[in-house]
């Protein structure tokens, strides 16, 4: 077999060729290997420059050169370029702001900074970060305006920037991100209006724009967002009607509009364009028009919030087909006629087997309650019923509600006793009847709910004494027994409950006896009012361990003696009225130092003395001393006569005085030594010249008391011998 010859000529060129090849691809792959090497450097730079703009930290201890980038704490790679794909250091206690260097960190996919304190503004390098899917800057101090070029970032699906402090306007290009799932901008300080261009936002599922400044109207836009699960446009100043079209996205699980100014009505189909529903929540607006019974064909909704607002008509009484409704409540609306069948409706709840909450306080209902409220779930922690028309009795069926910690009953018609089984609800927290017309003793097996925190009866017609078995409840800090018929002495155990730190009232009773000295152990006790009933004896000085009561009304009763010294001590005192007693004595000067005293009645009690000028006695409209006609002084504006000035005769001085009576004491001894002396020397003489001792007696003995003043120029100490 013959070989074929292949010219010289064609084999050179076919291997220059070869080599040429080889070459290209060696310089491509050094500068592929080069490029590599400055792009990990250019993370390692980026990173470093994020560490720098942040206090100390522990989670930084591996952020070393010693080490490579991608096992540094809370850094994430990719596998193949070994480029920075992820930043994740959530909840590090972290201080400080965020580098623009991190916009160098090209191959980011997601950012997750939430739960630290981050603060200066969102970098707007972070929009040159093509590839991020994934930002939470949630939870921090961020501020400044929304950055508009994150726009840029086209690949975003989810945007966490909550609970900061941005302010500005959203801008409109983020209605541009096509791929965005969800925009969170809640709590933050955000103005102006929703952008009609999220209307084009057609993958997202949440909007969540609660608690800022957004005003105006809800574009219409919105309701071309078919994909939409949440919508959170809670506590703004919206207002104007909701577009009907955001009521036909049915996809939609939560509908949250609370605590804004719209208006107009519910749908009556509301439960059938939106079966999905699971929360609805449409508090503080202005809606009106009835409740529609077609919520009950949202069979996975547990919350139904509906308060203040001014719906009318009958609580639609098929909604007890939601079983799992936990929280219904339509408080301070205009619900209800006022007659027998208001409440009709609650029978049909006792198959929300999973209620937790029950509010329907402040509406017009009328009639009675239904024994059938014992039925409702055995879960009910809050019931409310006050400040409706509610009448008869307090069913006993209450009883079975065992987990209640919660029942407001207040400001209704009902009559009769207080049940004695309410003692039975020991998880109560809260209990008011005040406002109706019970009667009778109040149970003391009330003493049972040692849980109770605020118990108030006033205001209705009870009689008799306070239980003493009050006092077991040791976590009061509000009780209020006042305007009834209750008489005998305030336990001492009750003045005892050092958890009371609210107000303790007992006004307008006829209650008797004098203040217990143990009030002084209500250290935190912030008013006490025991006016207008019929206490006697002093006021205890113990009332100035009362360290922190601010209002202090003892008026109408019969106290007597002396203002106790203790109030200068309270020196957090706002208010103080102890007019229309019998308290005499002076005014302490010292409660002229009481230094936020606002009021002080001290009308129509037996005072005297001069009324002090400073602190709160310098303001003649927070005093008043009518019906003291003893008093005087005090400023111009009070009107009071001027206070007599007593004159007080000059002392002299001690020294002065120990020296006259000494001079004095010296000089009658002189006299005497001398007198005896001159009688010696005449009797001597006398024996020898009878008449001459008699001359000369008769001589001596007419010296007077004023001549011997004058001789000696007023017993002056200077004549003394």
């Amino acid at each position: 077999m013959k070989l074929q010859n292949t010219p010289p000529k064609q084999i050179h060129s076919s291997t220059v060729n070869s080599l040429a090849l080889f070459s290209i691809i060696f310089l491509l792959c050094q500068r592929g290997s080069t490029s590599g090497h400055l792009s990990n450097q250019t993370d390692q730079l980026a990173l470093l420059k994020f560490k720098h703009q942040i206090a100390n930290n522990l989670v930084f201890n591996s952020w070393n050169t010693s080490l490579h980038f991608c096992k540094w704490e809370g850094v994430e790679c990719g596998h193949r370029h070994h480029r920075v794909i992820g930043l994740n250091l959530t909840d590090q206690n972290m201080f400080g702001t965020i580098s623009p260097h991190i916009g160098n960190l090209s191959f980011l996919r997601f950012i997750n900074l939430q739960d630290n304190h981050f603060h200066g503004e969102i970098p707007q390098q972070i929009g040159y970060l093509y590839r991020l899917r994934f930002l939470n800057l949630r939870n921090n101090t961020l501020g400044g305006p929304l950055p508009g070029n994150l726009s840029r970032c086209f690949n975003f699906r989810e945007v966490y920037l909550g609970r900061n402090h941005l302010v500005g306007m959203i801008p409109v290009e983020l209605g541009y991100l096509k791929k965005l799932s969800l925009l969170d901008l809640n709590f933050n300080n955000l103005t102006g209006f929703i952008p009609a261009s999220f209307g084009n936002l057609s993958s997202v599922t949440e909007i969540s724009l609660a608690a800022n400044n957004i005003k105006g109207t809800i574009p219409s836009e919105l309701g071309q967002l078919t994909n939409l699960v949440f919508i959170r446009l809670s506590v703004n100043n919206l207002t104007g009607t909701i577009p009907s079209s955001l009521f036909n996205i049915s996809t939609i699980t939560e509908f949250r509009m609370a605590a804004n100014q719209l208006t107009g009505t519910l749908p009556a189909n509301i439960g059938l364009t939106l079966p999905n529903l699971q929360a609805f929540a449409f508090a503080y607006n202005n809606f009106h028009g009835e409740i529609p019974g077609s919520f009950s064909n949202a069979s996975q909704l547990h919350l139904l919030d509906l308060p203040t607002n001014m719906l009318t008509g009958q609580v639609p009484a098929n909604l007890g087909s939601l079983q799992n409704l936990r929280r219904f409540n339509i408080a301070n609306n205009l619900l209800g006629t006022n007659t027998t069948d208001d409440l009709s409706f609650i029978t049909s709840l006792s198959n929300c087997t999973n209620l937790h909450i029950l509010s329907l306080d402040f509406n017009n209902f009328g009639g009675e309650i239904p024994s059938s409220i014992g039925n409702l779930s055995v879960q009910l922690n809050g019931l409310g019923l006050g400040n409706n028309h509610i009448s008869g009795i307090i069913p006993a069926t209450i009883e079975i509600l065992v987990n209640l910690y919660s029942l407001y009953l207040d400001s209704n018609l009902f009559s009769g006793p207080i049940p004695s089984l309410l003692g039975k609800l020991r998880n109560l927290q809260v209990l008011q009847l005040n406002g109706n017309k019970l009667r009778g003793r109040i149970p003391s097996s009330l003493g049972n709910i040692t849980l109770l925190g605020t118990l108030d009866l006033s205001n209705n017609m009870l009689e008799g004494d306070i239980p003493a078995s009050i006092g077991n409840c040791e976590k009061l800090n509000h009780l209020d027994l006042s305007q009834n018929n209750l008489i005998g002495p305030i336990p001492d155990n009750v003045v005892t409950i050092f958890s009371l730190s609210f107000v303790l009232n007992l006004s307008r009773n006829s209650l008797t006896g004098s203040l217990p000295v143990e009030v002084g152990r209500l250290k935190n006790i912030n008013a006490l009012d025991i006016s207008s009933n019929k206490f006697t004896g002093s006021i205890p000085e113990t009332i100035a361990a009362c360290l922190s009561l601010e209002y202090l009304y003892i008026q109408g009763n019969f106290f007597q003696g002396i203002i106790p010294s203790a109030f200068a001590a309270l020196k957090g005192i706002r208010e103080l009225d102890p007019s229309q007693n019998n308290l005499s004595g002076e005014i302490p000067e010292d409660m002229e130092k009481l230094p936020y005293l606002q009021y002080l009645n001290l009308s129509f009690n037996e005072l005297e003395g001069e009324v002090p000028k400073k602190g709160a006695f310098g303001n003649a409209s927070a005093v008043s001393i009518l019906g003291n006609s003893k008093l005087c002084g005090g400023i111009e504006e009070l009107k009071l006569p001027s206070c007599r000035i007593k004159v007080k005769k000059p002392r002299r001085h001690l020294a002065f005085k120990v020296v006259i009576i000494a001079s004095g004491a010296a000089l009658l001894f002189v006299l005497i030594i001398i007198s005896i002396f001159l009688c010696s020397r005449r009797r001597r003489k006398a024996r020898k010249d009878p008449a001459s001792l008699d001359s000369t007696l008769k001589r001596l003995l007419r010296i007077s008391y004023h001549e011997l003043y004058r001789a000696t120029a007023g017993f002056s100490p200077q004549n003394l011998i």
